[in-house]
C-alpha cells in the first residue's frame, strides 16, 4: 500500500499553515490572528512589536519578522515545545479546524521547506520536518483522546475539553495554555 503524504499546505490543507487565520491566545494572554503571529510574539521581548502583531495582516507580520529583535534561544526543543503549544491552542480553540486535522488520519504530514525552512519543513533534498512531525503527533494524540472519550461516553464518564468539543461543539471549551518562553 502506498503511503499517503500531504506535502503542500494549500487547497483543502491550507488550514495546516501557521499563517492560517485562526485567533489564538499567546503566552502573554493576548489574542493573535494566527499561530505565526503568536510565535513571532513569543520570540521577542519588545512589547510594541507584540502589540503590532496582535492586529497586523500576515503580510505585515512577515515584514515585521525580518526586523524584530529576537531572543537568543539556542535550544531547539524550546522552539518545538512552544510551537506544539501554539498548535494545540489553534486546534483546541477551533473545533472545525480540529475536525479537519483529524480527517488527515493515515497521512504523513510534511511541511514544505520552501515556506518553513529546513528545520520546520522538508524537501526532496532533506529537511527535519519538525512542523509536520508536531502536526502528526498532535493529530494522533487527539485521535487517541477522541477514542477514549467515545469509550468513556459509552460508560457514562466525562472526557477532555478537546474531544468533548467534537462531540458537543455548542459548549465553550477551555483554552489550552501556552507555557512561558524562557
Amino acid at each position: 500500500m502506498k503511503t499517503k503524504i500531504i506535502t503542500h499546505f494549500s487547497g483543502k490543507y491550507a488550514f495546516l499553515r501557521n499563517s492560517y487565520s485562526a485567533r489564538i491566545p499567546g503566552q502573554d494572554n493576548y489574542m493573535y490572528p494566527s499561530v505565526h503571529h503568536a510565535y513571532l510574539a513569543v520570540r521577542t521581548d519588545d512589547m510594541s512589536v507584540r502589540a503590532r502583531l496582535r492586529t497586523c495582516s500576515i503580510t505585515e507580520a512577515l515584514q515585521i519578522e525580518s526586523s524584530i529583535p529576537c531572543r537568543n534561544i539556542q535550544d531547539t526543543n524550546t522552539h518545538k515545545e512552544i510551537m506544539r503549544s501554539l498548535l494545540m491552542c489553534k486546534f483546541s480553540c477551533h473545533p472545525k479546524l480540529l475536525k479537519k486535522l483529524l480527517s488527515t488520519k493515515g497521512y504523513v504530514i510534511q511541511a514544505p521547506a520552501s515556506e518553513y525552512g529546513m528545520f520546520w519543513g522538508s524537501a526532496p533534498c532533506g529537511g527535519e520536518n519538525h512542523l509536520g512531525i508536531l502536526l502528526t503527533e498532535i493529530r494522533d494524540a487527539l485521535i487517541q483522546e477522541y477514542q477514549m472519550v467515545l469509550e468513556s461516553a459509552e460508560e457514562g464518564m466525562p472526557g477532555s475539553c478537546i474531544a468533548r468539543s467534537i462531540l458537543y461543539p455548542q459548549h465553550k471549551m477551555d483554552i489550552y495554555q501556552v507555557p512561558p518562553y524562557p
